[in-house]
């Protein structure tokens, strides 16, 4: 019974922990004229730490679709091949 008890204990503790950060950018759709530069703005709320933060862009045609991988600001290999040479 004590070993229960302890375990709901650290279980609710873990989960009073927890927190997440919410990320929205705008729905689309994305349009860009070829050869120029592309900015994609992002809103970051519930989050406190550093400015600085590395992220993984990807996207599908709709919720439902296999995505694929556009850019990676920590890992050189994530992008799709069609985009790795851009």
């Amino acid at each position: 019974m004590v070993d229960c008890l302890v375990t709901l204990v650290v279980a609710l503790s873990l989960v009073g922990e927890c927190s997440a950060r919410v990320v929205t950018a705008s729905p689309g759709p994305l349009i860009r004229v070829e050869g120029q530069p592309v900015s994609i703005r992002c809103n970051v709320t519930d989050y406190g730490g550093p400015r600085e933060q590395d992220f993984e862009w990807e996207m599908s045609r709709d919720a439902t679709g296999a995505k694929t991988k556009i850019i990676s600001t920590f890992d050189v290999t994530f992008s799709s091949p069609s985009f790795s040479s851009r």
